[in-house]
């Protein structure tokens, strides 16, 4: 898996963001330098040049560390195929650690059963289309009096939920 504190943001005076590596051992290595957000249909496709993403070097563009944020769809879903997720079909405590999607392991993955649809109250258990996962049960937020329009959402008493509202009339 790439290490992203090894990414560098650029932040372009015409508002583009961009992500390079950060130092030259690792230029076009994980990258290829060909990594560039999809262009929309009024601009013209350029090849970025080696070791760049988004385009050419641009001297005007702010230097600044990554953060985390990735700033555009086409880079997360990028790197969302070329970085691994740990499975824990082996390894059940690495769903326990900080940043884990949750802390059980269903099909080789960690989810948060109380909250995931596909896995809601105990693996494999999915919620139907108008359903959502609260607390481990598959509830209808619409007409639900303990969940309306959200979960742990109560109506009060003599109420009840409509639309996802409570007293709704």
């Amino acid at each position: 898996p790439y290490d992203h504190h090894h990414l560098r943001l650029r932040r372009h005076h015409h508002g583009r963001t961009t992500v390079t590596p950060n130092s030259s051992s690792h230029r076009g290595s994980h990258f290829g330098g060909r990594i560039h957000d999809t262009p929309s249909r009024n601009e013209e496709h350029e090849e970025p040049e080696e070791g760049v993403v988004g385009g050419s070097e641009d001297p005007t563009a702010e230097e600044e560390p990554y953060s985390g944020d990735l700033p555009s769809l086409g880079l997360r879903r990028y790197l969302a195929r070329s970085w691994k997720p740990q499975r824990c079909d082996k390894k059940r405590k690495i769903c326990k650690l900080k940043g884990s999607p949750g802390p059980d392991c269903c099909h080789k993955k960690c989810v948060d059963r109380k909250t995931d649809r596909l896995n809601c109250g105990k693996c494999g258990r999915r919620c139907r289309f108008t359903k959502t996962c609260c607390k481990g049960r598959c509830v209808n937020l619409a007409f639900d009096r303990k969940n309306c329009g959200r979960c742990g959402n109560k109506c009060r008493k003599g109420s009840y939920c409509l639309y996802g509202m409570c007293g709704y009339a």
